[in-house]
């Protein structure tokens, strides 16, 4: 389904979210991990995003700059240059999947040029930033190193981080050339991108996935596939501003209307609003912050757009989609890991009156249907 080939050979597969974020990313490229035989998995990330696996026991892990790839023990990890890390988030996420039994520092390397974020950038953020940001410190950090600011140390530049320290640009290039097998995860949203969203109401970089190959440094040519993950019902965060406390407007979702929670639950099937919190609380709330996100119809025309900034209009494109919370539209289908299954009616009509409205059936690949690892189905 994937790895078509291409003039190059390059085995390159690109994961993006199509929306504002919190699509689901971390369990679709933890599933691909387990799924295709991917020999590194990189990433761009900062740690203003979260990226959630579940394993099929109930466990959930939170990543914020290790690749959701982990899942694979055989896979080995980069960070990229284009990374911002916190470093006490680092070691502990590596200390918490490692208790769980999956080894992390033996596979896993850092760019030299990666950001580090420090507690100067978010006190800065916290000081200075009104509206729309985490004050996790990425966007100062961001700044300062763009800046070349003195104090704005990279990753070669700590001893902690040493063990881990090592530019994989030129053997990486030389390797895709010959076959190998790269999954580039994506961060955030294309719906955020500073170029190409709602300024000021978005994050503070590109999130294009052309930003996500040139971070891991790679060329274009090598892209195999760019893999799109949507949600049934886009989100945006609900912000409170750390400067003042005061409720911020963090914008709307285009041509979209915001509903209630309550009217998804209803949609969905359920008795009452207190069995689909039961089931549906922790996707109510942001991976990071923990704040209940807003959520919105499905923007017809915004995916539209997404899906031609992506290359959905080209010739011979190579773009797939994956869907995420099917179970938002019909109960039912939680779990279900068959096509027949999930495949309701009431599915089947939300997918011809929304997605397959931007694009062919052909092109979405595959449907979760419920947080769990286990939880998806691939299509025909």
């Amino acid at each position: 389904m994937i790895f078509n080939n291409n003039q190059n050979g390059g085995r390159v597969v690109v994961t993006t979210d199509g929306g504002a974020g919190s699509s689901g990313k971390g369990a679709l490229n933890s599933y691909l991990a387990d799924k295709y035989p991917f020999d590194l998995a990189t990433n761009n990330w900062m740690s203003n995003a979260g990226h959630y696996t579940e394993l099929d026991d109930g466990t959930r892990i939170l990543v914020q700059h290790v690749p959701s790839a982990f899942i694979d023990p055989n896979i080995e990890l980069y960070v990229n240059a284009g990374a911002g890390i916190d470093i006490e988030i680092l070691f502990n996420e590596i200390k918490r999947i490692e208790d769980l039994g999956f080894n992390i520092r033996d596979r896993l390397t850092i760019h030299p040029n990666a950001n580090v974020i420090t507690q100067e950038n978010k006190d800065y953020e916290k000081k200075t930033i009104k509206t729309g940001s985490t004050f996790k410190g990425c966007g100062a950090a961001l700044a300062a190193k763009s800046m070349r600011l003195p104090e704005q140390r990279l990753a070669k530049d700590y001893d902690e981080l040493a063990p881990f320290i090592k530019d994989r640009t030129q053997e990486l290039n030389e390797s895709v050339a010959k076959g190998m097998r790269v999954l580039i995860e994506g961060s955030q949203g294309m719906d955020l991108d500073i170029n190409h969203s709602e300024y000021p109401y978005c994050t503070s970089r590109q999130t294009h996935p052309a930003q996500l190959v040139a971070d891991a440094g790679l060329p274009c040519q090598a892209i195999t596939n760019v893999i799109v993950n949507l949600r049934t019902n886009p989100i945006r965060i609900s912000n409170v501003s750390a400067a003042d406390g005061e409720h911020r407007y963090t914008g709307n979702y285009w041509d979209a209307a915001e509903i209630s929670w309550q009217t998804v639950a209803e949609r969905a099937g359920f008795a009452s609003f207190d069995d689909f919190l039961a089931l549906h609380r922790n996707a109510m709330m942001t991976s990071v912050t923990k704040k209940v996100r807003r959520i919105f119809e499905f923007p017809i025309e915004r995916i539209r757009f997404i899906n031609t900034m992506a290359g959905g209009l080209l010739p011979n494109s190579h773009l797939l989609y994956s869907l995420n919370f099917a179970n938002f539209i019909d109960r039912t289908v939680r779990g279900a890991k068959t096509v027949e299954d999930v495949m309701t009616t009431k599915v089947r009509e939300w997918l011809d009156n929304n997605l397959f409205k931007v694009i062919k059936p052909e092109r979405l690949k595959w449907i979760r249907t419920g947080p769990r690892h286990s939880e998806i189905v691939e299509m025909n």
